[in-house]
């Protein structure tokens, strides 16, 4: 559903690679942290979440204004360069 208020290739990019941290952390936070470093790290889990779903809210909000701004009242681009 965000892809479709994203108007380049960045900021789609930005925003795959914020949500699918997201889900890899939600997934398998726990155990990715437990392979790649040692239990000691299990409490950072939560933390990294937060921090990846900020990231996610960000690159949609950052999508919706770049959209924003680079339309008409109509919802019609400015431009007509194929990258916005």
């Amino acid at each position: 559903m965000v892809l479709l208020i994203v108007p380049t290739r960045y900021v789609t990019g930005f925003v795959l690679v914020s949500g699918l941290w997201l889900v890899v952390l939600g997934v398998a936070g726990r155990d990715l942290v437990r392979f790649v470093y040692t239990e000691r790290w299990l409490p950072a889990v939560t933390a990294n979440w937060y921090v990846a779903a900020a990231y996610a809210i960000v690159a949609a909000l950052i999508g919706v204004r770049v959209k924003k701004h680079h339309s008409n009242a109509w919802g019609q681009s400015r431009d007509s360069d194929p990258l916005l």
